[in-house]
């Protein structure tokens, strides 16, 4: 009797242990996605000063010269920018989402299940952009174009050996080249692009193959544009993607509670 009760009490514990996780899990759910917004809107309103407030701890290691690693050309003309990458990805994302759940429901169920996943998405993105700046300003790692785009004084720039630092730069902006790793494009581009494929697989989309390979070479193409206009080192666009992938499969782990 004694055995017979340990385990029944053992069991009855597990069982109301599971419930609880269960009942906070789906808080958790319900709750991620709001509590994102409002701290989306909050960064936002205070987003300069805080941006400025931030550069202070940008790191900005010393440099040689005759580093050939970061003695590229500055391309002025960036295949995908920053705002071209956001329209990429929102389009991406929205089209996708739409066309995918107005196939198989009425217009409005479609707008309104596109929107359920969309909105964990979108939450994810947030978290994205406040993971990746901190880690750009105290990595600190010098784009393969930073001697060109820092503009050394030309004390600096007749000096061949020793190591420098970034106070010979003349460029007011030069914190931007000491923001090499990890890739920013990269990042985002894999997150939004992978979570559309955890979304294929979840829905059970017709031509998964396909659609698979199409997502993925989108990010992918961003990735090589990153490294073709000097702006990343390859091993950046490497660890933006991994990371980015990351994000995308815990954003994929959320919507499946």
């Amino acid at each position: 009797v004694s055995t017979q009760s340990t385990g029944y009490y053992i069991t009855n514990n597990l069982r109301m242990e599971r419930i609880r996780y269960n009942i906070l899990n789906k808080e958790f759910v319900k709750w991620y996605p709001k509590v994102t917004l409002i701290l989306f809107l909050a960064t936002s309103y205070f987003y300069r000063p805080l941006q400025q407030a931030t550069l202070m701890y940008n790191v900005c290691h010393e440099f040689s010269l005759d580093d050939k690693t970061i003695s590229h050309l500055d391309v002025q003309t960036e295949t995908v920018t920053t705002k071209m990458l956001f329209k990429i990805c929102f389009t991406a994302i929205i089209v996708f989402l739409l066309a995918a759940d107005i196939a198989e429901n009425s217009i409005f169920s479609g707008i309104v299940k596109a929107w359920d996943y969309f909105k964990y998405v979108l939450a994810g993105m947030y978290w994205v952009g406040m993971f990746l700046w901190p880690v750009k300003l105290l990595v600190g790692r010098l784009r393969p174009c930073f001697l060109d785009g820092c503009k050394l004084s030309e004390d600096y720039a007749a000096r061949k050996t020793g190591l420098l630092d970034a106070s010979g730069c003349t460029n007011d902006n030069y914190e931007y080249y000491c923001q090499s790793f990890f890739s920013g494009h990269a990042f985002l581009a894999f997150y939004c692009f992978m979570s559309l494929v955890g979304y294929v697989h979840v829905r059970k989309i017709k031509w998964s193959l396909f659609w698979y390979g199409l997502l993925l070479s989108v990010p992918c193409w961003i990735g090589y544009t990153r490294i073709i206009d000097n702006q990343h080192h390859p091993s950046d666009v490497t660890a933006g993607a991994c990371a980015g992938t990351l994000f995308a499969v815990f954003t994929y782990f959320i919507v499946n509670n």
